[in-house]
């Protein structure tokens, strides 16, 4: 059976799970491996995006950093104020903009033929 991930990704995350598995910033050397880690990853990402490390930010999957961001900006969000999602968009990226139309917040979804 063929991976359905690339050999060098499941190679690398092996290694990390043999080596460095550990809770971030704990005083364990298998913590900082992983602080390690996280920082050279986030590096390479800013250097991708072309923005600074402390720009980016790793969470545990899209639907929880897409419910967590849209918490935060929903907060700022004033009644006539307009989310546009489509219907190409994850459902993850959808539903939790709902929240803010209770306080009068416009969704607008867009058709993509």
């Amino acid at each position: 059976m063929e991976p359905k991930c690339p050999q060098p990704v499941i190679d690398a995350v092996g290694c990390y799970l043999a080596t460095s598995n550990a809770n971030a910033h704990g005083a364990f050397a298998t913590s900082r491996r992983t602080d390690e880690r996280i920082a050279s990853a986030r590096a390479a990402v800013a250097d991708f995006l072309g923005c600074d490390d402390d720009e980016v930010i790793f969470g545990a999957n899209m639907t929880m950093l897409a419910f967590t961001f849209s918490r935060a900006i929903g907060r700022s969000l004033k009644p006539g104020d307009e989310i546009v999602v489509t219907r190409l968009d994850h459902e993850a990226n959808v539903s939790p903009w709902y929240a803010p139309e209770k306080a009068g917040v416009v969704i607008r979804v867009v058709d993509i033929h």
